[in-house]
């Protein structure tokens, strides 16, 4: 079981769990296997509802699976509350490529407008706010084509292109984003980062 490095758990699209109560079930075998599969590196929960608020799944997960390079969990509904600042995927030290297209993200209220704010890097005293800015530094590849969020008020909100821009320039070592960055905004940070492949 050592041996074992790449772990796909990603369910067909058409799986559905209609209520909150139904994701209860669903966190059991993730669980177990990240108790006798201590070397994943790579994990694709795609499809898999886990309930109301993610973080004690996902720290189960940093507590078993401490060497996570790479995550894909494409099509994450509303109710599992994954941060659009990354604080779920925190404790992943090594994490360096995120794949979660389709998805719905939580943000607090306001939060988004200082993610989206290109005027500053500071809010008062606090640090830089941009998306994902709460998980480890070291972030390579990341795709969130089709994302949207939503805040307490429970509204659905687009990711602005300015909260785009910003985690690109944002974070130095990032080399592959795909998003719905638009061309324009596209050929404008190819010319700032030549290296990074942007693609929407």
């Amino acid at each position: 079981m050592e041996g074992i490095r790449s772990l796909n758990m990603s369910l067909p699209p058409s799986t559905k769990f209609t209520t909150r109560g139904a994701n209860n079930i669903s966190m059991t075998l993730p669980r177990a296997l990240s108790r006798i599969l201590p070397n994943i590196r790579v994990l694709d929960l795609s499809n898999w509802v886990v309930g109301y608020h993610s973080g004690k799944f996902i720290e189960d997960f940093s507590t078993n699976w401490p060497y996570l390079e790479k995550i894909i969990w494409n099509n994450i509904p509303r109710w599992t509350e994954i941060y659009l600042d990354g604080i779920d995927m925190r404790p992943w030290k090594n994490l360096n490529e995120i794949i979660m297209d389709n998805c719905t993200f939580y943000c607090a209220y306001g939060m988004l407008n200082w993610m989206s704010d290109l005027t500053t890097n500071q809010i008062s005293s606090k640090p830089k706010y941009f998306l994902f800015h709460r998980c480890r530094k070291g972030l390579e590849r990341v795709s969130i084509q089709n994302a949207t969020c939503y805040d307490t008020r429970g509204c659905g909100i687009i990711i602005p292109q300015s909260a785009l821009i910003k985690f690109v320039r944002n974070t130095p070592t990032l080399k592959w984003f795909r998003s719905n960055l638009t061309q324009k905004n596209i050929n404008m940070l190819q010319n700032e980062r030549p290296l990074i492949e942007l693609l929407n």
